[in-house]
């Protein structure tokens, strides 16, 4: 009998790799749609006239937890594409090699 069954791994790790491909892509999502980096700028000091901007602007904080949510998003895409990989070679391997998985062997 074979001691390696390509199908439950497989699938389990393209579960994996699905999971970790939604997550990554909704956090950069969030990051880029959703996720407002700008807070309200103060009302204009009497006298100074337009030397201030009203409405809104940057703020740097924000900026950063935008940037850090950007890239934990791309990383855990990009691990699910390796994970997906994985996945394919593993099981290509063990296709073009029985041998060394134990399918290409008898039972004595």
């Amino acid at each position: 009998m074979p001691r390696y069954d390509s199908g439950g791994e497989k699938k389990m790790l393209r579960t994996i790799s699905m999971v970790l491909w939604i997550i990554g892509f909704g956090l950069m999502a969030y990051a880029f749609f959703w996720f407002d980096p700008t807070v309200a700028a103060p009302e204009p000091v009497a006298g100074m006239g337009s030397l201030f901007p009203t409405g809104r602007t940057a703020n740097l904080q924000l900026l950063v937890g935008q940037l850090v949510l950007t890239i934990n998003g791309a990383a855990l895409f990009v691990g699910g594409c390796v994970v997906e990989v994985a996945a394919s070679v593993r099981d290509a391997s063990a296709r073009n090699h029985p041998e060394k998985t134990g399918e290409g062997r008898g039972t004595h």
